[in-house]
């Protein structure tokens, strides 16, 4: 399998406590990987450091084979074309309507003519199950939609890799399956290569081909959902167990 992402002995200081320290990663084409771990351990920033969004203090970071830190912002934009990233409100544009929302990239960076934008608009919201909301705003919308909407303009132009900070948050348990198997289409019809930030065990032992949980500045288990249930790590088991009655927001 190729590797598509990969942390070398990450380190990252913020505010003066040591967020990163030595993290190392690597994500393999075709996989979903999830990260959980508790608030402020740094899940976000790693996929900002992923994403070219964060310098590393010491360490590298790789995308698709290139190094993307320490690189020329020239450099990181090609790379980012081939990163869709889905932010944790969503983030959409309060002014515009979902369809310009979508078509945003096509136009902004892609200057691609109004009627393949169209097509493509189209059919991100056809996948996403939104087909026919194109005219109406952010919001009119509620947060699973909103989520919704989110992907599809991430997955518009069709990256190879997707980054989710926590997608299914705030959701009640219908609205986040309906997320869940989205994010499970998406691998199965693209072949996307995903990482999840997720607080929601329930999401991630659906979604994830390997769970990997950041705890002190580093990534201290990484297996499939089956063994992360039944490891003995005793910081794992802590966390497990007090999110055993369901999806805990933090």
């Amino acid at each position: 399998m190729h590797s598509v992402v990969e942390l070398d002995s990450v380190r990252k200081v913020l505010d003066g406590r040591s967020v990163l320290d030595g993290a190392d990663l690597a994500v393999y084409e075709g996989q979903t990987l999830v990260i959980i771990g508790c608030s402020g351990t740094g899940k976000s920033v790693t996929l900002k450091h992923i994403v070219g969004l964060m310098e590393p203090d010491e360490g590298q970071v790789r995308v698709f084979g290139e190094l993307i830190s320490g690189q020329h912002e020239r450099i990181k934009n090609r790379i980012r074309l081939k990163i869709g990233l889905v932010f944790q409100d969503g983030a959409l544009f309060d002014f515009m309507n979902v369809y310009d929302n979508v078509a945003f990239v096509l136009r902004e960076i892609y200057s691609l003519p109004e009627r393949e934008i169209r097509q493509k608009v189209e059919w991100a919201l056809d996948l996403v199950g939104l087909a026919g909301i194109e005219a109406k705003m952010p919001s009119e919308l509620s947060g699973g939609m909103r989520k919704r909407v989110a992907i599809a303009r991430a997955i518009v132009y069709r990256p190879s890799l997707m980054l989710y900070d926590e997608p299914t948050a705030g959701l009640d348990p219908i609205r986040a399956d309906i997320i869940d198997s989205l994010i499970l289409r998406l691998k199965d019809e693209a072949n996307t290569t995903s990482i999840v930030v997720t607080h929601d065990l329930n999401s991630a032992y659906k979604i994830a081909d390997r769970i990997c949980m950041l705890h002190e500045g580093r990534f201290i288990i990484d297996g499939a959902p089956d063994e992360i249930r039944k490891t003995d790590n005793p910081v794992v088991r802590q966390f497990i167990e007090g999110r055993s009655s369901g999806p805990i927001r933090f």
